[in-house]
């Protein structure tokens, strides 16, 4: 369902518009697109870690330093 919507609201932008930050010095709308699938991803490790382990650690992740990475930069429109 999320990525249905998510896939509506990106599907109409160019490869130009998709590029440009939505506000000053912030992300582009690729790359939040891409950060949310991260945060899912992690979300979803952190609730299995809780459940099968007696003292889970919760690892951090540095957000921006993923939206760097190659992956951040493929053509999601």
């Amino acid at each position: 369902m999320f990525p249905e919507k998510l896939n509506n609201l990106v599907e109409g932008f160019s490869s130009e518009q998709i590029l440009v930050p939505y506000r000053p010095g912030g992300w582009s709308s690729q790359q939040v697109v891409h950060h949310l699938a991260d945060s899912h991803m992690n979300a979803l490790i952190r609730i299995k870690l809780a459940l099968t382990e007696s003292v889970p650690t919760i690892k951090a992740y540095k957000e921006a330093k993923w939206a760097e990475l190659l992956d951040y930069d493929q053509d999601c429109s």
